[in-house]
């Protein structure tokens, strides 16, 4: 082989490993690359029904698994709760009643998502299909009866499960390598009880691979 041969293959193959070089980081940060993303989030939720009248704490965690650049699949667990306490002085027979009232929803739901990008920040959007399971628990406990023994505590417990339509809002802008923070709405929505539904308001961090 002489030296122009020579030459030449070395000028193909340096060629050939400088767009090597030169692709790998280009992919490791084009948004068309599949990735998955973890995301924890807090907040709060502010039930449909009427007699909810509060907010309750709230929180959530995600899969998310992003296909191309505007398109994306998440699973999320979501749960709020909320715990009144109500006490009534010299009712009947007690000196003193107290009521305590807890409830809580957990939501495992589905969605498919729309995502832009707006400069440093991913705005997405879309929703899907869930199953929503409601709880209620009321204790009530009544203290210096006399006699003692007319003293007696009540509990109920009312469980609801149902499939529920939602759909979701958000917005995420990197702070860290392969770290973003998030801010999200979500409207939840039972499908045999609308008004059974709610809506949150969260934020927290996404975590990119």
């Amino acid at each position: 082989m002489d030296s122009r041969a020579l030459a030449h293959r070395g000028l193909a193959v340096a060629s050939a490993a400088a767009l090597i070089l030169a692709a790998t980081p280009a992919a490791a940060q084009d948004p068309l690359v599949p990735h998955l993303t973890l995301g924890a989030a807090a907040g709060i939720a502010a039930p449909f029904n009427g007699d909810f009248d509060f907010t309750a704490t709230s929180w959530q965690t995600d899969v998310r698994f992003e296909t191309t650049r505007h398109l994306g699949f998440n699973l999320f667990l979501e749960e709020w709760r909320h715990t009144s306490t109500e006490e009534f002085g010299a009712a009947g027979r007690a000196d003193r009643i107290t009521v305590r009232t807890r409830h809580r929803t957990r939501v495992v739901g589905w969605n498919a998502l729309g995502r832009a990008n707006v400069g440093r920040a991913t705005l997405s959007g879309g929703g899907g299909v869930s199953y929503l399971l409601y709880s209620r628990e009321f204790h009530q406990a009544m203290t210096g009866c006399g006699p003692a023994s007319a003293c007696n505590d009540f509990t109920q417990k009312f469980d609801n499960g149902s499939f529920a339509a939602q759909a979701q809002a958000g917005v995420e802008v990197p702070v860290a390598p392969h770290v973003a923070a998030m801010g999200q709405f979500r409207w939840i929505v039972p499908t045999l009880d609308p008004g059974g539904g709610h809506q949150t308001f969260m934020g927290g961090i996404r975590f990119v691979y």
